[in-house]
């Protein structure tokens, strides 16, 4: 189940918070089906069943309209928000995907209108055998419901990894595009950065921000920063470049991070870092740091690994940060984690091979192992919608 794209247990929490979805029971574990539109009773258009396949990420919404059973799909769905949306407001339907039925198959459903009847007393008179063509037309419809989802499944199980346990391959990155919204002056500060960045032709290797300001590393330890970035965090850069200028043998940053109240991060290729944050935070790099002694004589012989930290990020609470080690294994504290991150957490076991961990103002939250699959939650729709069509690409989503 760790190799899902959505996990059951969260679907069914989203759709019990909208109160129109009512549960099918399957049984198949990695498929969860609701009946949706119940809210509004007597308007059997809006009567829709929505099939979550957890394993693939696929939705397929069902309608019977006009007396034609129709389907569509949406695939690679990762985002509990937008399952939650598609429960809410089902898509209308068109057409059943050509590549999911028999090409000469035919669903078409005859409904015939008789001429109404009346007896002597001029009342119209029960026409049974239009009750019974109804309720054949529902058996049909019934049997062609059950025979697109033994389609459907099958469809699924072809799209299926033929190993789970095979790492998905990382495509080599030659630049980095990026999507962002941050207030207005902090816009054209960032896009400033990016365009000198642009024209010394680097390449953009790590990038933080806390909304007032931005860090980003670029190239072979190229800084550039704006305004109202912490002032420890600044003295320290501005001391590299200065040592830069002058010897050019110094260490170079190689990962920053920002969070709000002054709270940073700054890595350097040797091994070293400065810091600012919470006592535990404090208390975590100080141990990384000691740890990391060894790890940089062993770096400095193999030509390894100094033992830096894959990720630092920092809460919307004081005390709130995550940091992914350099191994995989991960640590966090403070009131400000995001309770779908702690669900995420358990469900995959706390397996320690997370490569990066992001956290927002607002309960947002990104989370990334090494097999390359990515969950996120708490984002606005804006964003979501962004990050569906990019997985949609051809593109690559590195971090959010």
């Amino acid at each position: 189940m760790d190799d899902w794209k959505l996990s059951p247990n969260e679907v069914r929490k989203a759709a019990l918070s909208l109160g129109s979805c009512r549960e099918i029971p399957v049984k198949i574990t990695s498929v969860v089906s609701f009946l949706t539109g119940q809210d509004q009773p007597g308007n059997k258009d809006t009567l829709a069943k929505v099939n979550i396949y957890c394993d693939t990420g696929t939705v397929a919404v069902c309608r019977v309209l006009e007396g034609q059973v129709r389907q569509t799909f949406r695939r690679n769905i990762i985002s509990v928000d937008a399952v939650k949306r598609l429960l809410k407001n089902p898509p209308a339907l068109t057409s059943i995907d050509k590549d999911l039925v028999d090409a000469d198959k035919d669903i078409s459903l005859i409904s015939v209108v008789k001429e109404e009847k009346k007896g002597t007393d001029g009342k119209p008179l029960v026409d049974k055998s239009n009750i019974q063509n109804k309720m054949e037309l529902a058996d049909v419809g019934i049997a062609i419901l059950v025979g697109e989802k033994q389609k459907v499944e099958q469809h699924l199980q072809s799209l299926e990894k033929d190993d789970e346990d095979v790492k998905e391959e990382v495509p080599e990155l030659s630049g980095l595009e990026f999507q962002f919204s941050l207030p207005k002056e902090s816009m054209k500060q960032v896009e400033r950065c990016l365009e000198d960045i642009s024209k010394l032709e680097k390449r953009v290797t790590c990038v933080s921000t806390n909304g007032r300001a931005t860090i980003f590393l670029y190239g072979n330890g190229g800084v550039s920063f704006t305004p109202n970035i912490p002032k420890a965090c600044f003295f320290k850069l501005r001391q590299f470049k200065n040592n830069k200028g002058s010897s050019g043998d110094g260490p170079r940053p190689c990962y920053a991070a920002l969070g709000s109240r002054e709270r940073f991060y700054i890595g350097f290729d040797n091994g070293t870092a400065e810091w600012k944050g919470p006592k535990a935070f404090d208390k975590c790099m100080r141990r990384v740091a000691t740890s990391g002694k060894a790890a940089r004589q062993n770096a400095q012989n193999t030509g390894g690994n100094h033992g830096q930290p894959r990720s630092v990020s920092f809460g919307s609470t004081y005390d709130t940060f995550f940091v992914v080690h350099n191994d995989g294994t991960w640590e966090y504290q403070g009131r400000g984690i995001p309770s779908e991150l702690e669900d995420k957490l358990e469900d995959r076991l706390d397996r320690p091979d997370l490569v990066c961990v992001t956290l927002g103002p607002n309960k947002e939250w990104f989370l990334k192992a090494e097999n390359g699959r990515m969950w996120w939650g708490g984002i606005s729709p804006e964003l979501d919608s962004l990050v569906q069509d990019l997985l949609e690409s051809d593109r690559y989503l590195d971090f959010m």
